[in-house]
């Protein structure tokens, strides 16, 4: 028997995610070992401030991002440029601040491991 699971990522009830530990318990999607999630951001949104425990990777394949990166009192600025299909891979527990700044903005974001509580928000985003 040849085991696999179809879905569409846009439609994803899960706001994006199509695997992990967050997926119900059936089915391959269902994972402790990663998380993956296709998004599409339509605006120019502010999401705050989080962590996540674990690593992460992001791609982007259209629009921009503004990334800001920090760790204690260290802090680094830099831009994905969806049209350059360019990639970020984040060690854990830095703090990441994504602002979409040419939507629309989409990619793909994998993270490792899968477990409940390893992604914190720290400052929730400011009203405009």
């Amino acid at each position: 028997m040849i085991r696999f699971e179809k879905g569409k990522a846009v439609n994803s009830s899960d706001r994006g995610w199509i695997a992990g530990h967050m997926i119900p318990k059936t089915g391959l999607a269902s994972t402790p070992a990663f998380e993956i999630k296709a998004w599409n951001y339509s605006e120019a949104i502010n999401y705050g401030k989080k962590t996540f425990g674990g690593t992460e990777f992001i791609i982007i394949y259209g629009g921009r991002l503004r990334l800001i990166l920090s760790v204690g009192k260290e802090f680094e600025f830099l831009e994905l440029n969806g049209w350059e299909h360019e990639y970020i891979i984040i060690a854990p527990n830095v703090v990441k601040e994504v602002v979409v700044v040419e939507s629309p903005a989409f990619g793909v974001t994998v993270r490792w491991p899968s477990a409940p509580g390893l992604n914190q928000v720290v400052s929730p985003p400011e009203k405009a």
